[in-house]
């Protein structure tokens, strides 16, 4: 039986039993719902968390409808559904100090496959600029450790506080956040910008999280790369 979601034009759906047996033809690739094993297909479509699915090479697979809403309602649309698309590689949505770091993360979970002894999550900062808010990565291998379903829960929320530009129409970016060469350097956990003209300073500024300018640049500030990446600071001091 073929159903069409009325919420979703694009999304069709074929069930066999009536739960369960869910293949989506835009935001899943074919022979992605083969390999999720004991996985209840429904419950991760329906989840209100952002989940998406990765070949073990790190490309996307799968996406479940909270990803695009998430997006929609951070202002990530239509972007998100125009650039980041099935086949694309999702370390190329990595800043660069933390390419390795990802790279090894993932390859673990799948080297370990459903034998490991732990489970594979990751703290991370994913705000807007109205919202502070914490996530929790969780991966999972799946079936013949073929590929990863990551599953981005949220454990905190509270409102942001303002800006740093109290006279955004008197002050321009380009004057205390801009670089020699032009670029605007931004944390790609807390969202924070380099301050220019105070030496290891960052900002919370909401301009650049509401309308990303063209010339920022993703980067780490000190405390995010501290925190959350401790494992990737002992090994670059080595």
């Amino acid at each position: 039986m073929n159903i069409v979601s009325p919420k979703n034009p694009n999304c069709v759906q074929f069930w066999k039993t009536g739960v369960g047996d869910l293949y989506v033809t835009d935001r899943c690739h074919p022979s992605f719902r083969k390999i999720l094993g004991s996985f209840n297909e429904l419950n991760i479509e329906t989840h209100s968390a952002p989940v998406y699915g990765l070949w073990k090479d790190l490309t996307l697979a799968y996406f479940n409808p909270a990803w695009f809403t998430f997006a929609k309602e951070n202002h990530g649309e239509p972007a998100i559904s125009s650039e980041w698309k099935l086949g694309r590689n999702v370390l190329e949505s990595v800043t660069r100090h933390l390419k390795a770091f990802y790279a090894d993360f993932f390859q673990a979970c799948l080297e370990d496959g459903r034998n490991q002894s732990r489970p594979y999550q990751l703290v991370y900062e994913c705000s807007s600029a109205e919202t502070f808010r914490k996530y929790l990565m969780t991966l999972y291998a799946l079936r013949r450790d073929e590929g990863l379903l990551v599953v981005n829960a949220l454990v905190q929320e509270r409102p942001r506080g303002p800006s740093a530009l109290k006279e955004p129409q008197e002050i321009r970016l380009s004057d205390i956040y801009s670089d020699k060469n032009g670029i605007i350097h931004q944390c790609a956990h807390c969202r924070k910008v380099k301050n220019v003209k105070h030496q290891n300073r960052w900002d919370w500024v909401s301009e650049c999280v509401d309308t990303v300018p063209p010339n920022i640049r993703h980067d780490l500030c000190p405390f995010c790369f501290d925190y959350y990446y401790p494992a990737a600071r002992d090994s670059k001091a080595l």
